[in-house]
């Protein structure tokens, strides 16, 4: 249960990373009602905890070729099967400049099946973290495009 915890704690402190420009949080569970006080302090300190490993992720050397406008996250957690957890990461993103492919620092550990946008799905190549996914005609500079698993 705690390398649960631990990995959605890892997954929403990389959300609000992207979010860095806002001054304060307030955490809600999934029917919009904030946490109470005592679980908001446990959620910020297992965050600062895991600040420090995002950081040293940010040089990773990826060419990434796009801006993120959104990470939408949606996860589906099982603690009776070995701490089962599974989930949908759709990026919305905006290409800079002319590219074929976009590249993602993901752990190596995680598994990807597949990836899709409104094209249909689309081939990706991984080594270690460095996931690329190729768009036969590529991307132009600017074009908007979400991908999916």
């Amino acid at each position: 249960m705690r390398k649960l915890f631990s990995a959605f704690i890892m997954l929403l402190a990389v959300s609000l990373e992207l979010h860095a420009a806002k001054a304060d949080y307030t955490f809600r569970n999934s029917s919009g009602d904030s946490l109470d006080q005592d679980l908001q302090l446990i959620v910020c300190k297992e965050i600062a905890t895991h600040q420090l490993g995002l950081k040293r992720r940010q040089n990773s050397g990826i060419t990434h070729g796009y801006l993120i406008d959104y990470n939408r996250l949606e996860l589906w957690a099982n603690p009776r099967i070995n701490a089962d957890l599974r989930g949908i990461v759709t990026a919305k993103f905006r290409a800079v400049g002319k590219r074929d492919s976009v590249g993602f620092d993901l752990i190596n550990t995680l598994i990807i099946d597949s990836v899709w946008n409104k094209d249909g799905r689309l081939n990706f190549n991984r080594q270690g973290d460095a996931f690329y996914v190729v768009k036969p005609g590529g991307w132009v500079d600017q074009e908007a495009d979400s991908l999916w698993p």
